[in-house]
């Protein structure tokens, strides 16, 4: 997970539900970002790792977190999207079933407008917010019918941002 320099809580709620500890780790600097402020480790989940770095926004902080990873995979999920529980599972697949395959990517719900609880979707609900119902209004036309178009020919021409998987 990569912190952007967020000026709410997001760092402490980490920390605290994941019990984070820092760990000086040595990391590629093959892309250019902001200034890495510290590399945490989950108590609870070994394979989690939190990054924390000054704000640089989303190109900059997919950069930052593909400098720490040491997986042959990358997956970028945005904070604010809802996926299924085996979305994962899915998103994997191609790779499992081709070594050529460089990304794949699924679709999401946006968060904004539904109640999530412990994680879990407990309601689905639209943003209140008009700008917000816009997006999601414009995030359906262009992306959701756009792939249900093309994902039958096997010839989806991008990978959202909000759910991908790179090699």
């Amino acid at each position: 997970m990569v912190n952007d320099g967020s000026k709410d809580d997001t760092l402490a709620v980490l920390r605290k539900a994941l019990e984070l500890k820092p760990f000086p780790e040595a990391y590629a600097h093959d892309l250019p970002t902001r200034p890495i402020r510290a590399i945490y480790r989950s108590a609870l989940y070994s394979n989690v790792c939190v990054v924390d770095k000054d704000n640089g926004g989303k190109a900059d902080s997919l950069n930052a977190g593909i400098n720490v990873s040491t997986a042959p995979l990358f997956c970028c999920i945005d904070a604010d999207s809802i996926l299924s529980q085996d979305s994962l599972y899915q998103v994997v697949q191609p790779f499992l079933l081709d070594h050529r395959t460089i990304a794949a990517g699924g679709t999401i719900r946006v968060a904004n407008g539904c109640h999530v609880e412990n994680g879990l979707l407990k309601s689905v609900g639209l943003p209140s917010n008009v700008l917000a119902l816009l997006q999601l209004v414009e995030y359906l036309r262009a992306f959701l019918a756009g792939r249900q178009g093309w994902s039958p020919l096997n010839a989806m021409l991008i990978i959202s941002g909000a759910f991908g998987l790179f090699r």
